[in-house]
């Protein structure tokens, strides 16, 4: 009678987190377009006039006073699809049309790569530009590293507002440039690594896995700080994702993961590929300390990763931002970029991680829960068993 209750609890909750899940889901999908003119507005609050001259796209005339002089200007909303969802910025152009301000109005950007642009002075770049420049990265705009897909992001929202002031109020003719297919190395270096992770985990070869565990932890997290989080799943889920042809290394990241979690049953991204995983095995390594985890502990804090992959995706559709949800310490330690909660997580994750081996992994990661879902409903579709979801002990 135990056991049939305790199977009915488990299931009603179940039940409870994924209707709760599509409520959220649910609500946030219906407030999710946001009203930035607003905020656009209260920029302008000093201005003497304030005219709209279209709607699509959104452009405004202003006249300003200053030293005693008037000065026309204009104002355009401009929207592009950022690392973690859809962001929204303003420009301010003058008479001449050199742009003269950018206002960052709206992002769902992981924090610590939209601190990376604010210290690197990303957005000071497009002063004093003109609205017919091509703004195109890499040529005439230069990115940050480690914030690459949010820099383009921000530089695509850029181009269109600018080049649509150009259209509209100067009368210039401004040639888009056809997005083309960017495949390098770095797409080629990952498909690599899935490879040999998938290698070395069907061989059992532990020097290939440590080799792979280390060219992840440099490229993936030093070179590139791409580590997957519960962000980029948000942002499937929400539908919030860059385009294939333009971001194939983010398709190959977080499909990739997925795709050989679901196709080969095995979860290859926590086994070799975590840069963050790699770390924690290395500090239990140097501390060579790995406490036993009592039974009773592990009952009373198994549901605890899925609570908070439960909380996190909560926050995710709620808010419509991907990032609102993301916990995990990744970024903050590759960027060197955070909170002050973001940086508590960290410590508290390396300093778990000197005692027990991938504490983090363990008892707070929600991408091995993420993943380990992928796999036990595929072996429920194919039923060839059963397996514990999460990051390899």
């Amino acid at each position: 009678m135990a056991d049939k209750s305790a199977r009915a609890i488990e299931r009603a909750l179940k039940w409870a987190a994924l209707l709760t899940l599509i409520g959220g889901y649910a609500a946030g999908y219906a407030s999710r377009d946001r009203e930035v003119l607003p905020l656009l507005v209260e920029q302008l609050s000093e201005a003497t006039s304030l005219d709209t001259i279209s709607e699509h796209p959104l452009l405004l005339a202003f006249e300003t006073t200053e030293k005693g002089s008037e000065a026309r200007g204009y104002g355009t909303i401009s929207r592009a699809q950022g690392w973690g969802g859809p962001l929204s910025l303003a420009l301010l152009v003058d008479e001449e049309g050199r742009i003269q301000q950018v206002l960052v109005l709206d992002h769902n950007e992981t924090l610590p790569f939209f601190y990376r642009l604010e210290k690197k002075d990303f957005f000071r770049q497009f002063e004093s530009r003109h609205v017919a420049d091509p703004l195109w990265p890499g040529e005439d705009v230069d990115t940050v590293t480690q914030a690459t897909v949010s820099s383009e992001a921000f530089t695509e929202a850029i181009r269109k507002g600018a080049h649509a002031v150009g259209r509209e109020v100067f009368g210039l003719e401004i040639r888009e440039r056809p997005p083309q297919w960017r495949i390098g190395w770095e797409e080629g270096f990952l498909v690599l690594l899935f490879t040999a992770a998938y290698l070395s985990m069907r061989s059992g070869l532990r020097v290939l896995r440590y080799l792979v565990m280390a060219a992840a932890f440099f490229f993936l997290g030093l070179l590139l700080n791409a580590s997957l989080s519960i962000a980029h799943y948000g942002g499937l889920l929400l539908g919030f994702v860059p385009r294939v042809i333009t971001h194939p290394f983010w398709w190959i990241l977080v499909c990739g993961a997925l795709l050989t979690a679901f196709l080969l049953q095995r979860n290859l991204y926590c086994h070799a590929l975590c840069p963050f995983g790699t770390l924690q095995e290395l500090n239990s390594r140097i501390s060579g300390s790995n406490l036993p985890v009592a039974k009773s502990l592990v009952r009373a804090v198994r549901t605890l990763p899925y609570f908070l992959t439960w909380l996190a995706l909560m926050c995710v559709f709620l808010t419509s931002n991907p990032t609102s949800g993301a916990y995990e310490p990744f970024p903050t330690l590759f960027s060197l970029e955070g909170r002050e909660i973001q940086w508590l997580i960290l410590a508290a994750a390396i300093l778990g991680s000197l005692f027990m081996k991938r504490f983090f992994c363990r008892f707070f990661c929600p991408v091995g829960i993420a993943l380990g879902l992928v796999i036990r409903a595929r072996h429920r579709l194919g039923k060839l068993g059963k397996e514990k979801p999460g990051c390899p002990e």
